[in-house]
């Protein structure tokens, strides 16, 4: 059996990321004070995230993640 070429097959992306909320000081420089898991719980977070994003083959995969990162960077 003739094996498919790993660019042609399926991929999945898993983007990893950690999480930090904070207050702004009134000279715009962010607090020392980082939210704890017991508050973020609160807002059913957790300090840590993962984002999974499929495609159909290694370039489809790669745009997804490209654009899902634009669009978050947009923000």
């Amino acid at each position: 059996m003739e094996e498919v070429p790993r660019k042609l097959k399926p991929h999945i992306g898993v983007i990893t990321f950690r999480i930090d909320v904070r207050g702004i000081n009134p000279d715009n420089t962010l607090s020392e004070h980082i939210l704890q898991n017991a508050d973020l719980a609160k807002y059913n977070l957790g300090d840590k995230g993962q984002i999974i994003v499929k495609g159909s083959n290694e370039a489809e995969c790669a745009k997804k993640i490209a654009e899902l990162m634009e669009k978050i960077n947009e923000k």
